[in-house]
């Protein structure tokens, strides 16, 4: 979908929003940088959510279950990089065939990005450390709409602070 496409298409959503609790689901994360800087233009306040739950009644809840693809793994490594939508279901018909494992708790409708945020913990996590322990690095978009990343692959740097620890531990709410 293109940026004119997607900000069109949002126009009736946010008065909608404006009236009655309303839910977007995004698909891709140009689509959630061009939701995000159109909500930003008009000061419209958005929340994100997980499989279309909306909770606020002056926010436009956008739903994030759409951006659940692997992106990229690193045997050698012992890593990968996910969405924030990959599901606990999803890890566990994946992992296996990758020799990987992410300590995460029993639920299977949470999504990778609710157990790091809330870091919801495992049953083992005495022994596997907490779900914000094992985040090395994070693609975020920020309130204006723009996308970085923070962090590396690196387990250990001496490059200073660690940015990603900083937005793990942030809510969703902007």
């Amino acid at each position: 979908m293109r940026a004119t496409e997607v900000r069109s298409a949002m126009t009736g959503l946010i008065e909608q929003a404006r009236r009655a609790s309303s839910v977007v689901a995004v698909k891709s994360q140009v689509e959630l940088c061009e939701l995000v800087k159109y909500c930003n233009d008009i000061g419209q306040r958005i929340r994100t959510t997980a499989f279309g739950a909306a909770d606020e009644r002056d926010a436009l809840q956008v739903d994030l279950s759409g951006l659940n693809r692997w992106v990229e793994k690193h045997d050698d490594d012992m890593d990968l990089r996910v969405e924030c939508g990959v599901t606990r279901e999803n890890l566990l018909e994946k992992l296996p065939e990758t020799g990987l494992f992410f300590p995460m708790a029993n639920r299977h409708d949470l999504s990778i990005g609710d157990v790091v945020n809330a870091n919801i913990p495992n049953p083992g996590s005495a022994k596997y450390n907490s779900p914000r322990t094992n985040v090395l690095g994070l693609t975020i978009v920020s309130a204006t709409g723009e996308l970085f990343r923070t962090g590396t692959r690196a387990r250990k740097s001496s490059a200073g602070g660690i940015c990603s620890a900083l937005v793990v531990v942030t809510l969703t709410a902007f």
